[in-house]
């Protein structure tokens, strides 16, 4: 009995601890950052411990996409001089610069607005530096799958698009841990090259469909190395397609493997020419996919 009471004790006790503990932790929340509203202009990055800043070209495609809504909150740090350090927003800040910059060239001055940021107070650099750290390596990301299906509720496109069209296939989007033949796990693939051609990535998935049948289930690599061939000019005959369901799955795979290792890229996930080029040796085709473009030669 004395000892059951002794366990009790030390339950509550740790119970109380743990308490405590998160009641600190909680109030910390509030007590790191303090929302403030600063002007653009005062916002600084520091290079010791930031990535470089985007290409002007790439700023350019930024403001052509900006969307409000997105753009959040910018992290900073209050160093002892009263300067302003962007911890984490600093590509974003970039592209406000980019809009006044434009926006100034109607003549009547550029613009200076105000940010809404989140700020601490920093020690210097090297505080901010482990700040950044934790901001960028210690969240976590939406998986994903999970990303589309946000995307596809808010009717963002392409995703929406390509919800619907998987949809009459029986197909949709999910983890690659499902194992399932009605889910394709390559959120990101998928996405990418439907942006970048549709018709050439609707024919893909269609081709994969009949290559792996009702029951296979459907992967990036195949998907990618249909479609560098569809989208870069290549033909695939309904006589090649049955060669490739006769061959299967994983023959198409060892095949992508193989020009991998040739290739010296089998250190790294594969890339849309090494699929494609796999998916084509597997014909027995001669092929030039490295200018851009798929060059169909001849059968071997």
């Amino acid at each position: 009995m004395e000892a059951k009471n002794e366990q009790e004790l030390e339950d509550a006790k740790d119970v109380q601890e743990n308490a405590a503990r998160c009641r600190a932790m909680l109030a910390a929340v509030a007590a790191v950052f303090r929302p403030m509203r600063i002007r653009l202009s005062q916002l600084r990055v520091d290079h010791s411990y930031q990535r470089p800043e985007d290409p002007p070209w790439r700023r350019t495609e930024m403001v052509d996409e900006f969307d409000p809504y997105a753009f959040g909150v910018i992290y900073v740090g209050r160093r002892k001089n009263g300067t302003f350090w962007i911890d984490d927003g600093q590509q974003r800040c970039a592209t406000l610069r980019a809009m006044a910059e434009f926006a100034g060239d109607d003549g009547q001055g550029t613009p200076d607005p105000l940010v809404r940021c989140s700020v601490f107070d920093s020690r210097g650099p090297k505080h901010e530096a482990e700040v950044f750290y934790k901001m960028n390596m210690l969240r976590t990301s939406p998986k994903p799958h999970e990303a589309f299906k946000s995307a596809v509720r808010g009717r963002v496109e392409p995703q929406a698009s390509i919800a619907s069209f998987i949809g009459l296939l029986g197909l949709s989007i999910g983890a690659q841990s499902s194992h399932s033949p009605r889910v394709m796990s390559f959120a990101i693939a998928l996405t990418k090259t439907w942006a970048d051609h549709e018709n050439a990535c609707k024919r893909a998935v269609r081709i994969q469909r009949t290559i792996v049948g009702n029951s296979g289930v459907m992967i990036a690599e195949i998907h990618k190395g249909l479609y560098r061939i569809l989208s870069r000019g290549g033909v695939l005959s309904a006589k090649d397609v049955a060669h490739l369901r006769v061959e299967g799955k994983d023959a198409i795979r060892a095949a992508i493997s193989g020009v991998q290792k040739a290739n010296g890229t089998a250190a790294r996930r594969p890339h849309k020419d090494d699929c494609a080029e796999g998916i084509l040796v597997l014909l027995g085709r001669t092929i030039a996919l490295r200018r851009g473009r798929v060059t169909v030669c001849k059968t071997s």
